[in-house]
């Protein structure tokens, strides 16, 4: 267990203080960019969703193997969706 400090030590002369150290010089913090959105995603909407690790895996060999992005990939799956429904194509920044 610790020692209790005494009334002796609570009345004994504290050590001299050390001088002070002179001012360290103030140098200016370069303002930050303004944050907002990216120019490319300016008037887009972001759409998230969950999917298996395997399936995440699947998707990004396929963008290594193709020499795409995930995004392109996934705009293209989109497209394909609306086909398949009878929609019209509206992601048209993929894969040209």
């Amino acid at each position: 267990m610790a020692r209790r400090p005494s009334m002796a030590d609570a009345l004994a002369p504290s050590p001299p203080a050390q001088p002070a150290q002179p001012a360290q010089p103030v140098v200016p913090v370069p303002a930050s960019p303004p944050k907002g959105r990216p120019a490319a995603r300016e008037g887009k909407k972001g759409i998230a969703f969950w999917v298996d690790p395997a399936a995440g895996k699947q998707l990004a060999l396929i963008g290594v193997e193709e020499d795409r992005t995930v995004q392109s990939l996934m705009e293209e799956a989109l497209d394909l969706l609306f086909r398949s429904r009878g929609k019209h194509r509206l992601a048209t920044s993929g894969r040209e």
